[in-house]
Order: C-alpha cells, then structure tokens, then sequence
C-alpha cells in the first residue's frame, strides 16, 4: 500500500509501528473507522489517518466537478483583468485605497471559510494546534503584498498586456515546485514553459513604452506583475509543502491565512488617512466587483 507523505519534523508519527501504519491504510481503503482498528491510538494515529482521508479525498474528486472549476476560475479570470483595469482607471481611482480592498478579500474569504469549518464541526480544531497555525503567517505575508501587487500592476498596464504577462506564474510555479517539493517535469513540460517565456517576453517587448503611456507606467507594470508572479508562486508551493503530512484540513489553512493577511494588513494601513477620509473612501461598484470577484477566485483555488 502506497503510504502518503509523513512530515520530516513530526517524529511521533515518524516513529510509529509501519505495520500499524499499513493497518490503517487497509482499514481506510475498506472502509472501516479508525477505531477499530487501533482502539488505543494516539493523536499521531488519528493525524496520520486524517492525511490518508485528505489525499483520498483530493484523489476521488469528480471529473465532472473539476471541470466545472475549472470552467468557473477561467471566467473568474477573465473577469478579474477586465475589473480591476476598469476600476484602477475610473476617475476616483486615485482615492479609494488598494489595501483596504485586500483586507475586504481577506475577510470575505475567512468568512466563507469559517461557515464551512463551522458545518463540518471543526471550527475549534482549526486553532487547537498552534505551531501549524503559525506556519501560515509566511504565504499570509506574501499574499498579502502579491494582492497590492496586482492592484497596481492592473493600473498601469493594458488588460490584455497584464493577463499575458501574468502568465509568468505558471512557468515560476513549476520551477519552484521542483526545487521545492522534488517535482519532475517532463521535456515536454520543460519545452512549454520555453515557449510560454518566449511568447511572454515578445509581448513585453511589443508593448514596451520609454515613458507613461495611457494605461500608466509600463514598467511600473511590468515589474509589478514579475514581483507579484513570484510572490504569488512561493506562496502557492510553500503552501502546498506544508499540507502535505499535515491534518490541518484546507479549509482550516485558508482560514489561519485570512487572518494573517487581515492582521498584517490592517497593521499596515495609513490610519491617519484612513481616519480622515474613510475605510471605503472613493469605493464604487466597480471597486466592490473587483473585491467579490477577486476573492471568489481564492475560494475556488482552494476548491
């Protein structure tokens, strides 16, 4: 029987009986409670079971399910560009603040995540463990910047030059995820993120403009949407290797993220001009699509 990734740290579960280990897995592929078959396990059995339910779990999701997603993230997308260009380039643009609308996101989503927690009966759980809670604040930090990034990069370039060039995350994500988690790529994957890195740079430098342009500053742009590609792919893999092994369940991590973004955030906020003008100064319909759209689309990665 296969077993799923055990974290290097944990030496409780590193040290347990692997007959007892293959015991579980059996008893989990036959269907049968944890109980039974170790009456006397400890919280390291009952972790080491919740990451075999998870990776089942991921494993047995829907074809028709992961279509519909993915059909729902592509027009989240697409949307997304088109929003946030409109809304950075409004006549009140200059006034509403962009970090009040991540912490808006921010909220939202931890909103969605305790309703969920709260239905599966886990909501106290999430933070009764709180080492793993902590592990959090690092992809919460560069979230939380990558968010900003986005905001401003949508302002100072054309939408179709920013969805094209924001296609540099795939390709950091990949090399991220085999210096980080030992993923392997085929030739045939090395060759396509050659050929998304060329399609990418002849882009950039079509569009390139020596000075401000009516869409802003190009490179202002360019090297947020580089930063924020590169923010938001540490996050993603650090994210990734830290669930891995762990019982914290997904939802629990999104919510402990929220936090940590909402936290930070509101910690890094111009108070005084918060204070004077308001929380949601200059805000407009299009500010709020951005903030539900935006955030929408963390709940459906997370999907």
């Amino acid at each position: 029987f296969g077993r799923p990734s055990i974290a290097a740290d944990d030496e409780e579960l590193q040290n347990l009986d692997p007959n007892k280990l293959d015991e579980i897995i059996r008893s989990d592929q036959d269907q049968k409670p944890l109980k039974k078959v170790a009456p006397d396990g400890g919280p390291a059995l009952r972790r080491f079971a919740e990451v075999i339910k998870r990776q089942d779990q991921s494993k047995t999701a829907s074809p028709a399910f992961v279509a519909v997603i993915l059909v729902f993230l592509v027009m989240q997308n697409s949307a997304g560009t088109l929003l946030m260009r409109f809304a950075r380039t409004e006549a009140s643009q200059s006034q509403w603040n962009t970090q009040t609308a991540v912490i808006l996101m921010e909220v939202i989503k931890a909103a969605i995540s305790v309703v969920l927690l709260a239905r599966e009966g886990t909501l106290r759980e999430s933070f009764s463990d709180w080492p793993e809670v902590l592990r959090s604040c690092v992809p919460a930090v560069l979230y939380l910047i990558q968010n900003n990034l986005v905001l401003v990069a949508s302002g100072n370039l054309a939408a179709p030059t920013f969805a094209i060039l924001y296609q540099v995350k795939v390709l950091m994500i990949a090399l991220l995820s085999v210096l980080m988690l030992g993923k392997v790529l085929t030739r045939v994957q090395w060759g396509s993120m050659v050929v998304l890195f060329g399609g990418v740079a002849c882009v950039a430098a079509a569009q390139a403009k020596p000075s401000r342009n009516e869409h802003g500053i190009f490179w202002i742009g360019v090297a947020a949407v580089i930063t924020c590609c590169f923010l938001s792919s540490s996050a993603g893999v650090y994210f990734e290797k830290i669930l891995n092994g762990s019982s914290v369940s997904l939802w629990a991590r999104n919510l402990h993220l929220s936090l940590f973004s909402v936290s930070v955030g509101l910690g890094c906020l111009p108070f005084t001009d918060v204070m004077e003008k308001g929380f949601f100064h200059g805000y407009s319909w299009s500010a709020a699509a951005v903030i539900i759209n935006n955030a929408g689309g963390g709940i459906l990665c997370a999907l």
